[in-house]
């Protein structure tokens, strides 16, 4: 049980940087809308690779801050908690992203991958954890 509470937190940063490495390539081989090709602005693979790890990194430090990843005891109000620790690393992720951009991310980080990547991580995070937790009791 004590494995399976240490792991949780570099599943879930390898799980977002996964989600991240996806969005990205989704967003190179599909259309806004179909049929219709849209120019496609240039993403630098190598900063979104830093701000991914970046995002990573905070979600876990806002789970850990918020008692999201206790090492001895089973997380209370699962969904509330998590919700509210997937909010402030949104939030976060896209200050810095938007704010970051041109002197930090010079190339800038894209919205529908910022986005997506969020949307994705809500949803498959929460449904890793439930299997996680199924496993656990």
């Amino acid at each position: 049980m004590f494995k399976l509470r240490l792991t949780r937190p570099v599943l879930h940063f390898l799980i977002i940087n996964c989600l991240f490495f996806l969005t990205y390539k989704v967003r190179f081989w599909t259309d806004f809308i179909p049929g219709v090709q849209l120019p496609i602005p240039f993403i630098n693979a190598t900063e979104l690779i830093i701000f991914s790890i970046i995002a990573s990194a905070g979600f876990i430090g806002i789970g850990i801050i918020k008692d999201f990843y206790c090492l001895n005891k089973r997380v209370i109000n699962h969904f509330q908690t998590f919700s509210k620790v997937w909010i402030y690393w949104f939030i976060s992720i896209t200050f810095l992203s938007y704010f970051g951009q041109g002197f930090i991310f010079f190339f800038g980080i894209s919205r529908f991958i910022l986005i997506f990547t969020g949307f994705l991580t809500y949803v498959v995070l929460f449904f890793f954890d439930q299997g996680r937790r199924a496993l656990e009791y």
